[in-house]
């Protein structure tokens, strides 16, 4: 029987993060006929706690069982993984930043990273743990690039608000007298940016722009980025002029499916060239075909596919034999979802209303969880300061 793959990721499906590297990931897996789960979520981004929610997920986890971890860490988080660790399941963290103060990753037996920089700092940190690369999927990409005429054109920013002051050397330049008829969108959740990011509407706003600007730092954290947004915007049909990582500069060759800009001077020279519709539509489809031949969500599912079944002990997980065998998988299996949602109750509900939403969401129906689902309740009653009848 195959191992049960089991996901606890840092935020909900709205966490660009914990999309990429979980909820799309485990679709695919499912699609696929794989025993894959998500046990933990919670509503929003969090480093995460688990301890409230921990007793009930440790139930639906056996010995042989692949156990991932996205992004949390914390001492509830490694006390979690100690115990996978002594059941005999594998356990996997999914680490896409360069954080060495996270320490829960360093328990786990293996480390998944999208960036070549990012697996070989983590190779050289001496934690035992073995490092596997798998870059990001793209999400979305268009039949063809669209050709847009002149010589002035519409250039998009997408990033996080921390990523806001990258912008400096690219609206500098803007400003400047020959670069004034070029305008620029921005997409984030900064305070002034042109559009708020949403997920419903971020990749189509991303695609009505005409070319696509990535400037970035080179601290070790932005170094240890993954060509995420390069290749999305790559799939979307757009030219891309970035910044100098080393998870871009693996991938674009200079001026024929993008440009890579270590200088004010070398955007400026890029901002030139892209003035040529012609430019523009060649660079963008070299860097389309790039993308979607390399980078396509089916592609990079296959390779975690793979890498999940190099884990998988001979024999596959533990074998459930009959009905009762079968019955006592899926009661540890809702009990782990009552858990998840109390652990929600707990953490974020400030009212009773949130926090029965949460409960109805784990659909407790299952009379062997009543007992212990009671008692969390009252404390999460008590935690909460709701008076829920």
């Amino acid at each position: 029987m195959k191992p049960v793959i089991h996901w606890f990721v840092a935020g909900d499906s709205s966490v660009a993060s914990s999309r990429l590297h979980g909820f799309l990931i485990h679709a695919g897996l499912v699609r696929a006929g794989h025993r894959s789960r998500i046990a933990y979520a919670p509503p929003s981004w969090s480093a995460g706690t688990v301890a409230a929610a921990a007793p009930f997920m440790t139930g639906a986890i056996r010995r042989g069982d692949i156990v991932v971890f996205q992004k949390l860490d914390g001492p509830e988080v490694i006390r979690l993984i100690d115990y996978c660790n002594a059941l005999g399941a594998v356990t996997v963290y999914v680490e896409c930043d360069w954080r060495p103060e996270a320490l829960a990753k360093y328990r786990c037996a293996h480390i998944v990273c999208p960036s070549r920089y990012l697996q070989h700092a983590l190779q050289s940190s001496g934690s035992g743990a073995k490092v596997h690369f798998i870059p990001d999927p793209i999400e979305a990409s268009l039949p063809a690039p669209h050709r847009q005429p002149g010589s002035s054109y519409r250039i998009v920013w997408t990033g996080s608000r921390a990523n806001w002051p990258s912008l400096d050397v690219v609206r500098a330049i803007l400003a400047e007298p020959e670069f004034r008829d070029l305008a620029l969108v921005t997409i984030s959740d900064h305070h002034d940016a042109t559009h708020a990011w949403e997920a419903a509407t971020a990749l189509q706003r991303w695609a009505d722009a005409d070319v696509c600007v990535i400037p970035t730092s080179m601290t070790p954290h932005a170094r240890a980025k993954s060509n995420n947004r390069l290749t999305q915007a790559m799939a979307l049909g757009l030219p891309v002029v970035c910044g100098a990582i080393p998870a871009y500069a693996d991938i674009v060759a200079d001026g024929i499916n993008g440009f890579v800009c270590d200088s004010a001077d070398r955007y400026r020279a890029a901002f030139r060239a892209l003035r040529n519709a012609d430019v523009r539509h060649s660079v963008a489809t070299e860097g389309w075909r790039f993308a979607t031949d390399n980078y396509s969500l089916e592609g990079i599912i296959s390779r975690w596919e793979r890498l999940f079944h190099s884990l998988a002990p001979v024999g596959g997980g533990a074998k459930v034999h009959d009905w009762r065998g079968q019955l006592s998988e899926w009661t540890a299996w809702r009990r782990q979802q009552a858990g998840v949602s109390l652990q929600f109750a707990l953490i974020g509900c400030p009212s009773a209303v949130q926090c029965g939403r949460y409960l109805l969401q784990s659909q407790v129906a299952w009379p062997f969880q009543l007992a212990p689902f009671a008692a969390a309740l009252r404390k999460a009653q008590r935690k909460a300061g709701a008076q829920l009848q």
